[in-house]
């Protein structure tokens, strides 16, 4: 039924049955499930929130977090200056990054992230993700921790 103010989808997709649709009502958006009623996947309480993926960045009173859909909890809480998008997607090449007291975390699809303790991050369309963490260039290890060895390198943007 028409009961939202307005609803965001891919412009060229058609929507399916069990399809999420981020809807607004009452000012705040949310995540409804196209099943002919409009369920509320997660209720209408944030001031922005991205494509919904099973991640998403979301925005509630001014400060950005990264909520899980499926379960339905955060994985990053709602108190970053920034989260990162491309074109409204939370990722772009499996990557994404989140910036919190003037630093920078790393986050990825499957849902690993590291604390924000960089200084910079350097964000190439491909290639391993590079990170400032006192003063030297290095990179994030499967631990989520900086390294300065390449070869330990998890995070990588490139398309597959």
């Amino acid at each position: 039924p028409p009961v939202f103010e307005d609803i965001y989808k891919l412009s060229y997709a058609d929507l399916k049955n069990g399809d999420r649709v981020v809807a607004r009502l009452n000012g705040k958006w949310g995540v409804v499930i196209c099943d002919g009623v409009g369920t509320w996947l997660v209720k209408p309480e944030f001031d922005f929130i991205g494509y919904p993926n099973n991640l998403t960045h979301v925005c509630k009173d001014g400060k950005w977090g990264v909520l899980n859909i499926k379960k339905g909890e955060y994985l990053i809480a709602p108190e970053c200056e920034m989260v990162y998008d491309n074109s409204g997607f939370l990722f772009c090449n499996r990557i994404g990054f989140y910036k919190k007291d003037g630093r920078y975390g790393v986050l990825a699809d499957w849902g690993a992230h590291t604390e924000p303790i960089f200084e910079e991050v350097e964000m190439e369309p491909e290639g391993l993700v590079k990170v400032k963490y006192n003063g030297k260039w290095g990179f994030v290890n499967e631990e989520n921790k900086f390294t300065p060895d390449e070869n330990e390198a998890e995070y990588l943007r490139d398309v597959d």
